[in-house]
C-alpha cells in the first residue's frame, strides 16, 4: 500500500512540475492562445458570460467551456498568462491522475506507472496542456467520457453512463459537435466489432435519459448566445467552424491522407517507437481482452476521423495520446523482464532525439529575430544524450526506456524554465510594450498580430483605409500604428505623419509585425 502512495504521489509531483512551472512567463504569442484569452478578457471586463467577443468583434470560433474556465481564472488570480492557461493545466494533471487510476484499476499497480510515464514524457501533450485553447478542455472530457462508458458497460451501473452523457455535454461546450461525435464513433465501432450492439446494450445505457443531461450541461448557453446574436453566433460556428473545416483546409492546414496518423507518431515520441509492437500485441489479444481493442479503437477512431478532415492540424489527434499511452504502458509492464533489443526502435529514437535540437539550432541561428540566442537549442541536447547513455548502458528495455522517459521530462522543464523564455524576450509584444504605453491611442492599419490587443489592455480600431487613418491622426497627438502585411508597410511608409519605429519578425511565423509612431 506504501508503494502504491508513493508511486502516485511521485506522478503527481512530476505532473505538476512539468504542467504548472513557469506557466505565466512565456507570453500568449500563439495566434490562438492570444483570441482565447482576449476573447475572456473582454468577456470578463463587461461581465457576460455568454457572448464572445474578440477586439470588440463577435468570435464565432469556439463554445464557452474555455472562456468560462479563464473568466474564473481572471478573478482569482487576475488578467494574466497565468489565468489563461491555468485551468488548462489543470485538465492535464486530471487526465493523467484519472488515466493512472483506470490503468490501475484494470491492469495493476506496474502497468499504470508505466502508463503515466508514457504520457508524461511526451513534450507535445505537456505542451498542449499548457496553452491557454479549447483543446484541453475536450481531451479531458473526451478521455473521461470513454472510460466511464467502459465502466457502465462492464458493469451495468447506469451512475457510470450518466458520468458518460455530462462529460459529453461538457465535450460539447469545449469544442462543439466533436466533443459528442468522436466519443460516439469510438463506441458505435467498439460494439459493431465485438458484434456486441444490441437493444439489450442500449436499453442499459439509457440514452433518452443520457441526451437530457447533455443537453442541461450544454444546451442552456448555446440557446442564450444564439438568442442573444440573433442567430449569428449560431451560424458561423457551426457552418464556418465545422462543417467548413471539414470540408476545406482552413489557413492552409491541408495535407496528405494520412497525416494525422504522423501527427499521433510525432506528438507521442520518444514511446511512440514502439507502437508497431504495441498494436502486433494488441491485436493478438484483442479476443481475450476487450478493453485493450477498445483502447485501441478509441486511439484509432480519431485519427481515422481527421483523415477524413481538409483541416489537419496537430492538436486535433491529442485526445488519442492518452488511449495510446495505455497501450503502449501495459506492453511494456508485459514485456517486463524479456530480451528484446528492438535495435530499429532505438535507432528511430536515436534519430529524432538528435535532429531535435540540431533543428532548433539550424532554425535559430538563421531566423530573425532569434539570431544571437542559438543556444536554446543546447538544453534540448539532453534528449538525445539520455537516449545515448540509455543505448550504451546495454540494460533491460525497461531501464533503458526509463532513462529516456526522464531525459524527455527533463527537456521539457527546460523547455519551459530556459529555452521559451529566451525566445519570448524576441516576441513583438515583450520588445515593444513600453512603446505601445507610449500613444495616447493604438491602431491598426488592416491587418496586425492579435496579441497586440491582449497586451494593450483593450480593443484596438482597425482602419482599412488612409482616410480612416487621417481621421485618427488629426485626432491624437500621439499615435501608435500597427501593420503586419508587406503591401501596407509600403503604404505606411509614404504617409508624411508616420514614423516607422520597428519592424520586428513574428515568432515561428514569416509576417512581420510593424510599429509607427506618429510625427508632430
Amino acid at each position: 500500500m506504501k508503494s502504491n502512495k508513493t508511486a502516485l504521489f511521485i506522478i503527481l509531483a512530476v505532473s505538476i512540475i512539468l504542467l504548472f512551472s513557469f506557466l505565466g512567463k512565456i507570453s500568449v504569442f500563439q495566434v490562438a492562445e492570444a483570441r482565447n484569452a482576449e476573447c475572456a478578457n473582454e468577456m470578463f471586463a463587461r461581465h457576460d458570460w455568454i457572448t464572445p467577443v474578440f477586439n470588440g468583434q463577435l468570435r464565432t470560433d469556439k463554445p464557452a467551456l474555455e472562456y468560462f474556465a479563464m473568466i474564473t481564472a481572471y478573478h482569482l488570480f487576475g488578467v494574466n498568462e497565468f489565468s489563461a492557461r491555468f485551468f488548462s493545466a489543470v485538465c492535464g494533471l486530471l487526465v493523467v491522475l484519472c488515466t493512472f487510476l483506470f490503468t490501475k484499476r484494470h491492469f495493476g499497480q506496474n502497468a499504470a506507472v508505466w502508463t503515466s510515464i508514457v504520457l508524461l514524457s511526451s513534450i507535445h501533450a505537456i505542451i498542449q496542456f499548457r496553452l491557454a485553447t479549447p483543446d484541453p478542455y475536450l481531451i479531458l472530457a473526451h478521455v473521461l467520457s470513454l472510460y466511464c462508458f467502459w465502466e457502465g458497460w462492464q458493469s451495468g451501473k447506469w451512475r457510470w453512463y450518466a458520468a458518460m452523457y455530462l462529460l459529453l455535454g461538457l465535450g460539447v461546450l469545449a469544442k462543439g459537435p466533436v466533443g459528442l461525435l468522436l466519443p460516439a464513433l469510438t463506441i458505435a465501432l467498439f460494439l459493431l466489432l465485438k458484434k456486441k450492439l444490441s437493444w439489450n446494450v442500449i436499453k442499459e445505457a439509457k440514452p433518452w435519459y443520457g441526451i437530457i443531461l447533455a443537453l442541461a450541461v450544454c444546451l442552456p448557453w448555446y440557446l442564450l448566445v444564439h438568442f442573444k446574436t440573433g442567430g449569428a453566433w449560431t451560424t458561423g460556428f457551426f457552418m464556418e467552424h465545422n462543417v467548413g473545416r471539414f470540408d476545406k483546409a482552413v489557413d492552409g492546414h491541408s495535407g496528405f491522407f494520412l497525416l494525422p496518423l504522423v501527427f499521433v507518431f510525432l506528438g507521442m515520441f520518444p514511446f511512440s517507437v514502439f507502437s508497431v509492437r504495441t498494436f502486433s500485441w494488441v491485436w493478438k489479444e484483442r479476443k481475450q481482452n476487450d478493453l485493450l481493442f477498445f483502447l485501441l479503437v478509441a486511439a484509432t477512431s480519431i485519427v481515422i476521423f481527421y483523415s477524413f478532415s481538409s483541416t489537419k492540424l496537430l492538436n486535433y489527434t491529442t485526445p488519442a495520446y492518452p488511449f495510446l499511452a495505455i497501450l503502449i504502458g501495459c506492453w511494456l509492464n508485459k514485456v517486463s523482464g524479456q530480451p528484446i533489443k528492438a535495435s530499429f526502435e532505438w535507432a528511430f529514437i536515436t534519430l529524432i532525439a538528435i535532429a531535435i535540437p540540431v533543428g532548433t539550432y539550424l532554425w535559430s541561428a538563421n531566423t530573425d529575430p532569434v539570431k544571437d540566442i542559438a543556444w536554446i537549442a543546447y538544453p534540448l541536447a539532453i534528449l538525445p544524450a539520455g537516449v545515448l547513455l540509455a543505448i550504451l548502458s546495454k540494460q533491460s528495455l525497461l531501464r533503458r526506456s526509463l532513462l529516456v522517459a526522464v531525459a524527455s521530462m527533463c527537456t521539457t522543464f527546460l523547455l519551459f524554465s530556459v529555452s521559451f523564455p529566451a525566445l519570448d524576450k524576441h516576441t513583438v509584444f515583450r520588445m515593444h510594450k513600453q512603446e505601445l504605453k507610449q500613444g495616447e491611442e493604438v491602431v491598426a492599419y488592416k491587418k496586425f498580430n492579435d496579441g497586440f490587443v491582449f497586451y494593450n489592455g483593450h480593443p484596438i480600431p482597425v482602419v482599412n483605409s488612409q482616410e480612416e487613418l487621417d481621421s485618427f491622426l488629426n485626432k491624437y497627438h500621439h499615435l501608435v500604428v500597427l501593420s503586419t502585411t508587406k503591401n501596407d508597410f509600403d503604404e505606411l511608409n509614404k504617409n508624411h505623419r508616420l514614423h516607422l519605429q520597428s519592424k520586428v519578425r513574428d515568432l515561428f511565423s514569416s509576417k512581420y509585425s510593424a510599429i509607427y509612431f506618429q510625427l508632430n
